[in-house]
Parts: structure tokens; sequence; C-alpha cells
């Protein structure tokens, strides 16, 4: 129970700070693709590092799924010299990019005040976690093995999944990040409130999914993520609803308070954010849903299954 509660509590932290991670990564970019990219091989250690926290938190769960001991000390050790190996050329790359790009000053300021010293920091606490990492294994043997084989099924929904993560994780940082840009005044608090809390939704019913994998005996959690899945399309569709009655009485809601969490709305003059955080909400729910009513409902599914795992039938 231990190490569940601790891989829950570090899982939650990677999680928050790859969220924090992705928003930067994609308005830093953002602001650069405005000016053609004039500072991409500037910013380059700053997007290595800002992709670190996400590298680590798909690398961690992962590699918990894995059952072979032997295999999961393997993984651990590939991709813990991975990880160093990104942060330490980072911060190599960032240092020397320091007297090439910004005269010397580690204070230049840009894509955050202390920019680049804040990130050249980053760096060098990233490098130390894989050395850490390597040093505590080191006396570890492992042999090589091969990973289980997964369908062409499988691989496609595992893409599906990180696409999906990555989207969760860039609305988690959106909502984190405007903690400083709210807009809750009284003019438009009808309209913001239902898309911040449709922001983290996603985010939340990912936690709450592995909580329930995590803490629920393994015979009721199908049961258990069903009602998951169904508590969380209730509370999109209500905010949803909430959200598109307060978009046609004030169609221009999103350019007038939600400028800083949708810039790419202000640019196009469309309300897309909103929409799009909507969709991204319905996935989690429908997907609990429909993976407990397939299996126990539908005989077509039930016929397709039973063939795959009993091909010679």
């Amino acid at each position: 129970m231990k190490t569940k509660t601790l891989f829950l509590v570090t899982n939650l932290l990677l999680f928050f700070f790859a969220g924090i991670s992705t928003f930067f990564f994609v308005m830093v970019l953002f602001t650069d693709a405005i000016n053609n990219f004039r500072m991409v091989l500037a910013y380059l250690p700053l997007y290595l590092t800002l992709i670190l926290p996400i590298y680590a938190l798909i690398a961690v769960n992962r590699i918990a799924k894995v059952e072979s001991d032997n295999l999961k000390l393997r993984k651990i050790k590939i991709n813990a010299l991975v990880f160093g190996g990104i942060s330490a050329f980072a911060l190599i790359y960032g240092f020397i990019n320091v007297f090439v790009s910004f005269g010397g000053n580690f204070l230049s300021g840009g894509p955050s005040k202390y920019f680049p010293l804040s990130f050249l920091v980053l760096d060098f606490l990233f490098a130390l976690i894989a050395v850490y990492i390597l040093f505590i294994f080191r006396s570890e043997k492992c042999e090589k093995e091969a990973a289980p084989q997964k369908g062409a099924l499988k691989n496609v929904g595992g893409v599906l999944k990180t696409i999906f993560l990555l989207f969760a994780l860039y609305f988690l940082g959106t909502f984190a990040f405007g903690f400083y840009s709210f807009d809750l005044s009284l003019e438009h608090v009808g309209g913001t409130l239902p898309v911040y809390l449709l922001m983290i939704l996603p985010s939340l019913m990912i936690v709450a999914n592995e909580i329930v994998k995590g803490y629920v005996l393994f015979e009721k959690q199908k049961f258990a993520r069903f009602i998951l899945g169904l508590s969380g399309l209730g509370l999109t569709l209500v905010l949803g609803v909430w959200m598109f009655i307060y978009m046609n009485a004030k169609p221009n809601f999103v350019v007038d308070a939600l400028t800083a969490s949708f810039p790419l709305d202000f640019a196009i003059s469309i309300n897309l954010g909103p929409i799009l955080v909507l969709i991204l909400s319905l996935i989690p729910g429908l997907y609990l849903t429909i993976a407990y009513l397939l299996p126990n409902y539908c005989p077509i599914y039930k016929r397709w299954r039973a063939k795959n795992d009993n091909p010679t039938k």
C-alpha cells in the first residue's frame, strides 16, 4: 500500500510539472512561430529542458506496467541514460549559447524572468537525477530480453493515448498558469468558470482512473471505472451546455476574457479553444463507458474478441 501511495504521489507531481512544461513549451513555440522562428536555435536548450518532465512522466508509467523485473530494470537504465543525455546536452549547449546568443548575460529575460539561468539550473538538476538513478542501480545486473509483442490495435491505442495525454497536460498547464490571468469578474464569470473547469477535467479523469486501478479490488475495477466514466460524461455535458448557453449570449467573451488562455482564438477570431476543451473532456468518459459496455453487451464485439483470443477456432 505504501508503494502504491508513493507511486501515486510521484505520478501526481510529475503530472503537474509536465503540464506546466507542456503549456510553456507551446507558448514559447507559438511566440517564436509568430516571429518566423528567429530564436529557435537560441531556445533549443529551453525546448529540450521542457520536454524532459513530459518524457519522465511517460517513461515512469510505461516502466510501471512492465511485469518482468529484468525488463523493468533494463528500461529504467535505458531511460535514465536518455534522460541524462538530453539534460547534459541541453546544459552544455545552453551554457555555450549564453555567450553566443545572449552576450554572456545569464539573466537576459524573454521566455522567463531568469532565462537562461533558470533552465541551466534545471538541466543540472535533471542530470543529477539521472546520475543518481544510474548509481543506485549500478550493481543490478540485467539481461537482454525482448519486450512482449503488441498487436497493431494496441500500438495505435498507445499513440492515441499519448496524444490525448499531451492535450490534457497542455490544458492543465493552461489552468495552472492562468491563476495570474483568470478573469472571474462579474462580467464574464458565467462563461469563464465552466471553461476553467473543463480545462482540468481531462487531467482529473486520468488521475481518478489511476487511483481506481491502484486502490480498488481487481474484480471491482471495471464497474468502478464505468461509474467514473458516467460521472465524467455527466459533468462534461453539464459544463458544456453551460458554456454554450453563455457563448450564444456573448459570442465575444473568449476574446474579451480568455485571450491569455487561448491566444490562437484571438489570432484567428474563432472560438476553437473552448470547443477543443469540451471534446477533450468527453473522451475519457466515453472511453471508460464504452470499454465497459462493449465486452458485456455487444455480441459482435464478443465474437470478435473470442476469435482474436482463440485464432485456431
